[in-house]
Formats: C-alpha cells, sequence, structure tokens
C-alpha cells in the first residue's frame, strides 16, 4: 500500500510539472504573438539577408564579400532615410544594380535579388534586443543559397555601427516619434 501511495504521489507530481511546463510554453508563444503584432519595430524596419551558396570555405568568403559590397553602395541610401518603408522605395529601384554588384562580387555566381517577409531570430546588439519575429528584408540569394547566412537591420541602421555601441532605446524611441 506504501508503494502504491508513492507511485501515486510521484505521478500527481509528474503531472504538476507537466502542466506547469506547458503554461509556461503557452505564455511563452501568446508573450511572443503578442510583440509581434503590437510592436512597431517589426512594421518599421528593414532588415538585408545574405544567403551564401553552400557551407564551403570559398562560398562563406565569397557572402561576406558580396556583403560588404551591398553595403557599401547603400550606405548612403541607409544613413539618407526616414522610414524602412522611404528605405524600402529607394532599394527597390535600385534593385537591378544591386544584382549587377552582387553578380560582381560574387565572381559571377548566379545571384537573385528581392524583397520579402521572412522569420529571423532574437539578435543581441551588447545589452539590448532586437526581437524575433518576421520582418521585411532585402535578400540576397548566392547560387543555390544553401549555406549559413548573414544579416542585419538597414532599417534601423543597425549594419554600420559596432553591436556593442548599440543603444536600441534610442533607435526605437526614433521610430515612434
Amino acid at each position: 500500500m506504501n508503494k502504491l501511495n508513492n507511485t501515486n504521489k510521484l505521478n500527481k507530481i509528474t503531472f504538476s510539472i507537466s502542466i506547469i511546463i506547458f503554461l509556461l510554453f503557452s505564455c511563452g508563444i501568446l508573450c511572443q504573438t503578442y510583440i509581434e503584432k503590437t510592436c512597431l519595430l517589426y512594421d518599421n524596419s528593414l532588415r538585408f539577408h545574405v544567403r551564401a551558396d553552400s557551407d564551403e570555405k570559398e562560398a562563406q568568403e565569397r557572402k561576406l564579400i558580396v556583403r560588404d559590397a551591398i553595403l557599401q553602395y547603400v550606405k548612403t541610401d541607409v544613413e539618407q532615410a526616414h522610414s524602412a518603408g522611404e528605405l524600402k522605395q529607394t532599394l527597390a529601384k535600385k534593385t537591378k544594380q544591386i544584382a549587377r554588384i552582387a553578380t560582381k562580387a560574387a565572381d559571377g555566381k548566379p545571384i537573385r535579388v528581392y524583397f520579402t517577409q521572412e522569420r529571423f531570430p532574437i539578435r543581441h546588439y551588447g545589452a539590448a534586443i532586437f526581437p524575433a519575429g518576421e520582418y521585411q528584408a532585402l535578400r540576397i540569394d548566392i547560387g543555390k543559397a544553401q549555406g549559413h547566412n548573414w544579416w542585419c537591420a538597414f532599417y534601423p541602421k543597425l549594419c554600420y555601427i559596432p553591436e556593442k555601441k548599440v543603444n536600441l532605446f534610442h533607435v526605437f524611441y526614433r521610430l515612434i516619434h
């Protein structure tokens, strides 16, 4: 009988822990969904995403060369933009030139340049956090685009600032005012 009571107690504890884990997980999903639906950052930002052809060393180096060439080409546009929408319109007019520059930097590898809505993971900038979620992005696929990728935020202007020096409070404040 004592063994049966111990088994019942263990089952109750296991069940209670399972319920608590389920509730915590559910709260986490609800919080993320709420943030994505209400946070102005998602609609007022533009990411830059470069996907390498493969994970081979040469493909990864090529990805960084393409990244650097495009960052240099669009830097003035990024710095002068007053909103993500304005920047997207400006860059949309330049996609053919961006593709030419990327193709040249990729040593003739096939390039695809396009705007998309895609999910990005959480990103830490020093002590601040850029939340995970779906963002607009200018994306460049090199070759098969099956390798590790690189990304940053064009708007707010985080691609050109060392991560440890970013103060997201000021970035977010500018987005809503």
